[in-house]
């Protein structure tokens, strides 16, 4: 399922490149579904996060030198504001969605949404996208499963659930308790290394211009 949400988002930022260039697709290339679609989903499955809240996420809540981000309005009181640890795979996720964002905007500002409104070609950062629902829908019919878009993150859930019977810890929902569910998740974090790491760890606090610098190409 991940692999074939990673082809269409590539397929979907390759269609957005040629359609910033002024080409026309020729005969042969894949149009994909949504640029976000992938990182969204990463999301979803590793940070347990509803619909509206990632949807709803901006530059500015991610902290890119602690790696966390910060959940902003939600459905309940409890769940506006906790934190997500990132691990490796959503850390490399995120970072790569901001790559092509850089590129694809020129630029990128904390206030702007990660994922941004146009769906397919997306046109307006400062507009949030409306729906990831008909993306996912494409992502799960080609890889032979069932299930909604809110599923993926009960399988968080049910994950996190499960390690903590298995260890006998206490154990209540990530809406519920943000403070159980960030200790919960941590678990789940891996700290990623390599010089890659190294060189955005070194860009400091990401804020203004910071954010343009970090994931420029090269």
């Amino acid at each position: 399922m991940l692999a074939v949400a990673r082809q269409s988002a590539e397929w979907a930022r390759l269609a957005c490149a040629r359609r910033r260039r002024g080409e026309k697709p020729k005969k042969g290339d894949r149009q994909g579904g949504a640029p976000s679609i992938y990182p969204a989903l990463v999301l979803a499955l590793n940070g347990g996060m509803r619909d509206s809240e990632i949807k709803r996420l901006t530059g500015g809540q991610i902290d890119w030198d602690k790696k966390i981000l910060t959940v902003g309005r939600s459905k309940t009181d409890a769940g506006t504001g906790r934190t997500i640890p990132l691990n490796g795979a959503l850390l490399q996720a995120l970072v790569d969605h901001m790559r092509w964002y850089a590129t694809h905007f020129g630029e990128v500002k904390p206030e702007w949404f990660v994922f941004p409104g146009g769906s397919r070609f997306p046109r307006n950062p400062a507009r949030q996208i409306t729906t990831l629902k008909t993306a996912w829908n494409n992502v799960r019919k080609k890889a032979g499963v069932s299930g909604r878009w809110h599923d993926n993150r009960h399988t968080l859930i049910t994950e996190l659930a499960e390690m903590a019977l298995a260890t006998k810890r206490s154990w209540r929902s990530p809406a519920m308790s943000p403070g159980r569910c960030s200790r919960g998740m941590r678990i789940f974090a891996q700290k990623p290394s390599g010089r890659r790491w190294k060189r955005w760890r070194g860009s400091g606090q990401l804020t203004g211009s910071g954010f343009s610098k970090l994931f420029r190409s090269g």
